[in-house]
């Protein structure tokens, strides 16, 4: 959505987007600059915030840095063990809990390369 920042919290920018949302399924905010708290803000102007499954005592160690309701997906190893969940490519082909009894609706990816890393 060029020219609107997720940073904008008038209700009339809000509605646009989720509106946009509607219309289009996929919307693409490039350069934006977010906070752990800035995700479930913009999440929740989409529908209920999903809980993540897995039991926090079996989450990988990088979750211990991450506010509830909040996945990390990465490939970045720290002293030998993943920090995130599905490490080794799974994301090829996914589909988000399709083991679970309700369907999920919505997802909110940010990507961040990190310095001389790849996404694609």
């Amino acid at each position: 959505m060029p020219g609107t920042g997720i940073h904008d919290t008038a209700a009339a920018t809000i509605a646009a987007i989720r509106q946009a949302w509607l219309d289009n399924i996929v919307l693409v905010f490039r350069d934006q600059n977010l906070t752990q708290d800035d995700l479930l803000r913009v999440t929740a102007w989409f529908g209920e915030l999903g809980a993540i499954a897995r039991p926090k005592e079996l989450r990988p160690a990088g979750y211990q840095r991450l506010l509830d309701n909040i996945m990390l997906i990465s490939n970045i190893r720290e002293n030998g063990e993943p920090i995130g969940a599905l490490p080794d490519g799974e994301m090829m082909f996914h589909h988000a809990m399709m083991h679970a009894e309700g369907a999920i609706r919505k997802v909110f990816v940010t990507v961040n390369s990190g310095e001389g890393g790849r996404n694609g």
